[in-house]
């Protein structure tokens, strides 16, 4: 289960990522969104918040923030 401290801290890393303000959960993602070394920094982010590791391919293949947490939430079943 995804902690909402570690939730709000992973989604405020992602909004640094993005040079964003503030991301939703159900803000969209594009192709464009991450770049190569935005999506290594979202694996580490990841991995730093929650102790799990995430597949960069896997995390290519998103579409909102929400599946962001999903891909990290079954990471932390396996």
């Amino acid at each position: 289960m995804i902690l909402v401290e570690k939730k709000n801290e992973l989604l405020k890393k992602i909004a640094e990522i993005l040079d964003e303000k503030e991301i939703n959960m159900t803000d969209k993602i594009t192709e464009n969104t991450f770049d190569s070394l935005g999506i290594l920094a979202l694996s580490a982010a990841i991995d730093d918040v929650y102790d799990v590791v995430v597949p960069v391919a896997n995390l290519r293949r998103v579409s909102t923030i929400e599946e962001i947490f999903k891909l990290v939430e079954d990471a932390e079943n396996e």
